[in-house]
């Protein structure tokens, strides 16, 4: 039977590694959106857009879209940057991800969908 002390250092043992999973995932969650926030100013520049046209267009307010198009705002909805996109003319297109691929996979713990 394990002492108190034990359990005591088990536990913190499991919330650092829990934590440690967690600043993986953000720091992987941060450099997508980097990533496509630098795609989404370029598909911007390359439709002649002004982000005072983009605000316009999307219905987005002129100080977010400033934040978004800049960098300085690295949580936009979701629903922003699609409205966003649609202004630029595109749309979001969901495909799924290869399980080989899928760098996410193990920590959502998950069994890939079936490849057809």
């Amino acid at each position: 039977m394990k002492t108190v002390k034990e359990k005591r250092e088990q536990r913190k043992a499991t919330r650092k590694r829990h934590s440690d999973i967690r600043a993986s995932s953000r720091k992987k969650a941060h450099d997508e959106t980097r990533r496509l926030q630098e795609q989404l100013r370029q598909i911007v520049r390359d439709c002649g857009l002004t982000q005072g046209k983009l605000s316009d267009f999307s219905g987005i307010d002129a100080t977010t879209t400033s934040r978004i198009m800049t960098g300085y705002h690295i949580s936009a909805r979701f629903t922003t940057i699609v409205a966003m996109l649609r202004a630029a003319g595109y749309q979001i297109k969901f495909v799924p991800i290869h399980p080989k691929l899928d760098e996410f996979r193990e920590e959502r713990r998950l069994k890939p969908p079936p490849l057809d």
